[in-house]
């Protein structure tokens, strides 16, 4: 099962808005094929494990460990219930029940109802990793990652908000791979408009799983003209406020744009209905890469899950811009605290990463 865990880890920011899963299918305590969810989530794990066998009658009798109870409902794809029925396979060993109410154990009944046996094994890892997929699908709930890359005294840029390049060569290939591993990224229109990224993942062979972009911009003042509005193969949203002039909104209408108008609150967008609809468009994995204005919102709102904070060897100085703005903190007891559950060097830089308390 451990292997099955790092199978769907292979699929982890790909498969929107399917489950990252894995398998691995064993006949005479030997492995004859290994499975993952492929890319937007067809095939199936199981399914991309049973296609891989040539000889199909190798199957009959063997057995199948899934990080996640087979789907049982008809959707894009057919379920793999009736694909692993089909094969022969005799036993199926299941880490964890699929909570989405289309499925909610009706897979594993299927499969017992035809003396197929199944069973349960517990594994930590893949727990985790299935509670993001079911947070983002019933409690609408994606798992929120932050990334600051900051210098020792914690400033992301100079008071001209000059940034390049403030972490080394190898952070910037680590940020590359976490975008990789997201299938949304949620930046502010400031980003935007001062740095004109592209934010793609620039990592050799992974080019094309660029995550799709979520914007915060109330009045739409982003022009089109920037680099974020280029590509064709990813799509772009920004959540703006209502009743905008349709002026503005037309300015997009050329572009591979969606326009989702939210709540304003308090002269700012009310950035848990953002979430909210990030979920529901199917992001699980949301990369925050916006400056410290979006970064303190979300912590002053408990949103963050896990911040990687990338520190170089420099200093600025109190001029500098700070990775954090004003969280309104004056006494200890309303300090934000996170736990440390990592650290290492990179060349001269540190990464630490942290988790909500």
């Amino acid at each position: 099962m451990d292997l099955a865990f790092r199978m769907a880890s292979r699929a982890i920011g790909t498969t929107a808005n399917n489950p990252a899963v894995g398998c691995v299918i064993v006949k005479d305590n030997n492995i004859i094929s290994r499975g993952w969810t492929q890319p937007s989530g067809r095939p199936h794990a199981e399914v991309h494990a049973i296609n891989q066998i040539r000889d199909k009658t190798s199957l009959v009798g063997a057995e199948i460990y899934c990080s996640l109870e087979p789907c049982s409902h008809f959707g894009k794809t057919n379920p793999c219930v009736e694909s692993i029925i089909k094969s022969g396979i005799s036993k199926v060993y299941v880490a964890s029940i699929d909570k989405n109410p289309l499925v909610n154990g009706k897979g594993i009944a299927k499969l017992k109802k035809l003396n197929i046996k199944v069973q349960m094994i517990f594994n930590r890892d893949i727990d985790e990793l299935n509670n993001i997929f079911f947070n983002s699908k019933i409690k609408k709930r994606p798992l929120i990652i932050s990334k600051i890359a900051s210098t020792l005294d914690s400033k992301i840029a100079t008071a001209s908000s000059e940034s390049k390049w403030i972490t080394n060569s190898l952070s910037r290939s680590h940020g590359h791979y976490l975008r990789f591993k997201c299938d949304a990224m949620l930046v502010g229109k400031n980003t935007i408009l001062l740095d004109n990224p592209d934010l793609r993942c620039r990592l050799n062979g992974l080019q094309l799983f660029s995550p799709n972009i979520f914007i915060l911009d109330s009045n739409l003042e982003i022009p089109t003209k920037q680099k974020i509005f280029k590509s064709k193969k990813r799509q772009v949203y920004i959540f703006h406020r209502k009743n905008l002039d349709k002026k503005k909104l037309k300015k997009f209408n050329k572009f591979n744009v969606v326009l989702l108008p939210i709540t304003l609150k308090d002269g700012v967008l009310d950035v848990n209905e953002a979430i909210l609809s990030m979920a529901e468009l199917g992001a699980q994995r949301v990369l925050v890469e916006g400056g410290a204005e979006l970064l303190t919102q979300l912590i002053n709102k408990k949103l963050v899950d896990i911040l990687y904070w990338f520190r170089a060897s420099k200093l600025i100085g109190k001029d500098g811009l700070n990775a954090v703005s004003n969280l309104s903190v004056s006494k200890m007891k309303s300090v934000k605290e996170l736990k440390l559950i990592s650290s290492m060097q990179i060349q001269t830089d540190t990464l630490e990463v942290y988790e909500r308390k």
